[in-house]
């Protein structure tokens, strides 16, 4: 399911542009496998919240 959404980027700019996980949206090449628990978070995350969220998954 592809949903067109204006998000806030990392560094705190605005983005219309489509997110395509898996894939790059500009051509037919995409990933042959599986994508399990995505997650997309409002900025960048600082090492110790990614380690937290590594050490409780």
């Amino acid at each position: 399911m592809r949903q067109q959404t204006v998000a806030t980027g990392a560094v705190g700019g605005v983005s219309a542009q489509s997110l395509y996980v898996g894939g790059n949206g500009a051509s037919d090449a995409h990933l042959h496998g599986d994508i399990d628990q995505v997650s997309v978070y409002a900025g960048a995350m600082s090492d110790r919240e990614v380690r937290a969220l590594y050490d409780n998954s």
